[in-house]
């Protein structure tokens, strides 16, 4: 017999009035109207891993005057050049979202934040309105010396279809941190543009407060939009709900970290286990 537990902590990220660059003049979301609303998802067309996009201009990301900030977050620009910890753009204070470009290819993007210890970093980038049609960003979280990598990532987001996201990864101590953005292709690749979202979050999420397993018994999110939670026993009445309230023309971007771990086990299959407990991470736009 198996059983097994699984608990995760989920950080929504931020929820925030995104302005996305389609349109010359950015216009505020209206208030939210009462009644029943639906989330839609958007899928991302299917993109080959590592392959040369054709058939677009090739002419740096839309500029940044004109956009909204996001509600709540610190909306920054880019300033080339940025290709190296030492010329890293340094960040205003998170949460926050970065509009820059990879461009031309063979740019590679730094940017610098400060962090405490114990922090835990999310960060995304969102690459879907690239203008060469290509999303296939490389994320790296590297330590104050510019140069020992924390975490990497390369096609954990889904907001682009080979899009990086880092959930969850732990500041050492406090100091200075590097986020670096690049092409997978580097020889050839460009994002433009590409967003980049920051948050920290630091001490200890909310705890789900059962029963929470269906619309009707959701937990408010809290105001930092981090909480934690336990699925047990792995059963599929077993789900856990949370509720948040939104405007029309919110982008809402969720990140999780989950460890698999089990007990209790016998029988085939045992020598498999210890992948059980590798921590794992996803991001969902």
């Amino acid at each position: 017999m198996q059983r097994k537990h699984v608990l995760y902590p989920l950080a929504i990220v931020a929820l925030l009035v995104a302005m996305l660059p389609i349109a010359a003049v950015a216009q505020q979301a209206p208030p939210a109207q009462p009644g029943t609303w639906s989330l839609e998802t958007y899928a991302p067309p299917a993109e080959a891993k590592g392959a040369v996009p054709s058939g677009k201009a090739a002419q740096p990301g839309a500029a940044l005057e004109g956009m909204l900030s996001p509600d709540g977050m610190a909306m920054f620009g880019e300033i080339e050049p940025n290709n190296s910890a030492a010329t890293a753009n340094v960040l205003p204070t998170p949460p926050l979202v970065a509009m820059a470009n990879i461009f031309p290819a063979t740019d590679v993007d730094y940017f610098s934040f400060t962090g405490n210890a114990g922090d835990r970093v999310y960060a995304a980038v969102m690459t879907s309105f690239s203008a060469n049609s290509s999303s296939d960003s490389q994320l790296r979280l590297y330590a104050s010396d510019g140069t020992t990598e924390i975490e990497f990532d390369d096609d954990d987001g889904t907001f682009g279809g080979l899009a990086s996201s880092i959930a969850g990864a732990t500041l050492p101590s406090a100091g200075v941190y590097y986020l670096r953005v690049n092409h997978f292709t580097a020889s050839t690749g460009q994002l433009r543009p590409y967003y980049l979202y920051l948050r920290l979050q630091n001490g200890s999420p909310t705890a789900e407060i059962e029963a929470n397993d269906t619309p009707a018994t959701a937990n408010p999110l809290p105001a930092n939009g981090w909480v934690s939670g336990t699925r047990n026993p792995a059963a599929a009445t077993e789900q856990d709900w949370y509720s948040f309230s939104a405007n029309a023309g919110d982008t809402v971007y969720l990140a999780s970290t989950w460890t698999l771990s089990a007990t209790r086990c016998s029988g085939t299959g045992v020598s498999a286990l210890p992948s059980l407990a590798t921590p794992a991470t996803r991001s969902w736009w």
